[in-house]
């Protein structure tokens, strides 16, 4: 199987990084709902980290995993996708337990 175009790997990591922020953003806003309103500002700083750590470290994270699995279950049969998704699942379990 071919490797991934260092190109494909960039943009995949940009989204990552992008959702991340964002994510982070509309979190922030519903968070403060709550809050007094003496405290309602936008924490730009924790936006931006996230962005950085879903563009250097979850993005590439998840494109090697997904690599792997692929050349490891290839094809989107029924038991490929079924053996993805799995080991995908079980992936996730043992990162929270860290």
């Amino acid at each position: 199987m071919a490797s991934i175009p260092p190109h494909v790997a960039a943009r995949n990591c940009a989204v990552v990084g992008c959702s991340m922020a964002g994510s982070d953003t509309v979190s922030q806003h519903f968070e403060r709902v709550g809050r007094e309103a003496d405290d309602v500002s936008w924490d730009w700083v924790r936006s931006l980290r996230m962005g950085v750590v879903g563009l250097c470290l979850s993005g590439p994270v998840s494109q090697l995993q997904h690599v792997c699995l692929e050349r490891a279950f290839p094809g989107v049969s029924t038991g490929a996708v079924v053996a993805k998704w799995l080991r995908t699942a079980f992936l996730e379990e043992l990162e929270r337990g860290f």
